[in-house]
C-alpha cells in the first residue's frame, strides 16, 4: 500500500518536472536559440583575417619628453587591411587606466585603412614609461596585436626655458604672431603670407576667421595640414575698403581643429597715410580745408580729480564737404567730441574738449590727433595743457 502511494507521487512529480522542462525548452527555442544562431551566422559572415594582413605603419611610437602639467598626450596608430576578408576590432585592452584608446570605426573592408588613437594622461606620473594597447579582433592565427608607446614624463620645473616643447601651445605652429605692415597709403592693396606647420599627430584644419575686419581677406581658407606638413596662409589687405587713416591695429582670430588650443590669434598693425598725390591743382584748390581756431587748449591749474571742459572752433574754409575721418588721443583723459562728422562748405562747428585730471600731478601735455579729408593738411594735432596740484 505504501509502495503504491510512493509510486503514484513519484509519477506525479516526474510528470510536473517534465512539463516544466518542456516549457523551458520551448522558451529557449523561441528566444535564445535564434540569438545563438545569429551570433554564429554573424561570426561566419565576418570571417577571419590573418595577423599579417593587418599592416600597421608603426606598432611602436616614442612620444619623447612630455610634461605632466601639459595634460593628455596623444598618438595615432594607422593601419590597412590588406587581406580579402573584413577586419573587425572587437576590443581594445590597455595596460593601465592612464591610457584611453579608441578606433575611428569597428569594421574595415578589404583594402580599407583605419586608425587607433591613444590618449595618455601623465597626471601623477614621473619618469620613463612604456604602455601597451592590445587590439583584439577576428584573427585566425592570434588573439591580438600589441601596440606600444614610450614617454618620459617630467615636471615644468625641470624644463629648459629656451627650448621648444611640442604641443605646449597646440600643434599648429605659426611663423608670425605679429604682423607689422608699417606705413602704407590708405588706397593701397597688398598681400602677406604666413607660414604654417602641423607639428602634431593628426590633421589640423584652419576653417574660419572670427570678426575679421572687412579690409583683410584670407584667400585660401580652409587649409588642412597633415602631420608634419607645412603650408601658407595668404592674406589680401585692401585699404580702399577700410576708408581710414592713421594707426590701425587689431587681432586676427582663427578657429582651428588643433587639439588643445583651437583658437589662434595673430596681431596686426599699420599706419595708413592719406593719398592725395593724384589731385590736380584745380582739385586741390576746390578741396575741403580744415581750419582750427587754435591748436593749444590751456586748461589752466586744477586739483587732481577735476574734469574741465573748453571749446575750440573748427571751420571748413574749402569748397567741398569736410569729413572727420578719425579722432585719436594719447590718453583717455583728453577727449574731443564733435557733434557731427561732416561740415559743409563755409560751415563752422564748436567742439567741446574734455580733460580729466584724476590721478594726474604736475604739468600735463596730452595730444589729440584729427584725421580729415583735407588733402593739404590731412592730419592736425591739438595739444591739451594743464597744471595739476
Amino acid at each position: 500500500m505504501v509502495g503504491n502511494v510512493f509510486y503514484k507521487h513519484f509519477i506525479y512529480y516526474t510528470t510536473i518536472v517534465s512539463l516544466h522542462t518542456f516549457s523551458l525548452y520551448k522558451i529557449m527555442s523561441k528566444k535564445i536559440l535564434p540569438s545563438l544562431l545569429l551570433c554564429l551566422f554573424t561570426s561566419l559572415a565576418v570571417g577571419q583575417v590573418k595577423l599579417s594582413e593587418i599592416v600597421f605603419k608603426k606598432k611602436q611610437i616614442d612620444l619623447g619628453i612630455i610634461y605632466q602639467e601639459s595634460g593628455v598626450a596623444s598618438c595615432i596608430f594607422e593601419f590597412t587591411n590588406t587581406g580579402t576578408t573584413t577586419f573587425e576590432i572587437r576590443s581594445l585592452e590597455v595596460s593601465c587606466g592612464c591610457t584611453t584608446p579608441h578606433s575611428n570605426k569597428k569594421t574595415y573592408a578589404p583594402g580599407e585603412s583605419g586608425k587607433i588613437t591613444v590618449n595618455f594622461d601623465p597626471k601623477g606620473i614621473v619618469g620613463k614609461v612604456n604602455k601597451w594597447v592590445q587590439v583584439r579582433g577576428n584573427f585566425s592565427d592570434a588573439l591580438d596585436v600589441e601596440l606600444t608607446f614610450d614617454a618620459e614624463i617630467k615636471l615644468f620645473a625641470e624644463r629648459d626655458k629656451s627650448a621648444y616643447y611640442p604641443g605646449e601651445f597646440g600643434y599648429l605652429l605659426i611663423e608670425k604672431l605679429k604682423l607689422n605692415w608699417g606705413t602704407v597709403l590708405n588706397n593701397a592693396i597688398f598681400y602677406d603670407t604666413i607660414r604654417l606647420e602641423n607639428d602634431g599627430y593628426d590633421d589640423i584644419t584652419l576653417h574660419e576667421f572670427v570678426n575679421l575686419p572687412s579690409f583683410i581677406k584670407p584667400l585660401n581658407i580652409p587649409i588642412t595640414l597633415k602631420p608634419q606638413e607645412s603650408g601658407m596662409l595668404l592674406l589680401q589687405i585692401d585699404l580702399t575698403i577700410a576708408d581710414t587713416v592713421g594707426p590701425v591695429a587689431g587681432s586676427l582670430k582663427i578657429n582651428t581643429t588643433d587639439t588643445y588650443f583651437k583658437r589662434k590669434q595673430i596681431d596686426y598693425y599699420l599706419d595708413a597715410k592719406p593719398y592725395f598725390s593724384s589731385l590736380s591743382k584745380r582739385q586741390l584748390k576746390n578741396a575741403p580745408k580744415l581750419v582750427l581756431s587754435n591748436d593749444l587748449v590751456d586748461m589752466g591749474t586744477m586739483k587732481s580729480g577735476i574734469v574741465r571742459t573748453k571749446t575750440i572752433t573748427v571751420t571748413n574754409s574749402g569748397k567741398q564737404p569736410l569729413i572727420f575721418k578719425r579722432i585719436e588721443t594719447d590718453c583717455s583723459c583728453a577727449i574731443l567730441k564733435p557733434t557731427k562728422k561732416t561740415l559743409a562748405t563755409g560751415e563752422s562747428l564748436e567742439i567741446p574738449v574734455f580733460y580729466d585730471s584724476l590721478f594726474k600731478s604736475g604739468k600735463q601735455f596730452k595730444k589729440i590727433t584729427v584725421y580729415s579729408n583735407d588733402p593739404v593738411n590731412p592730419i592736425q594735432i591739438i595739444t591739451i595743457k594743464a597744471v595739476v596740484n
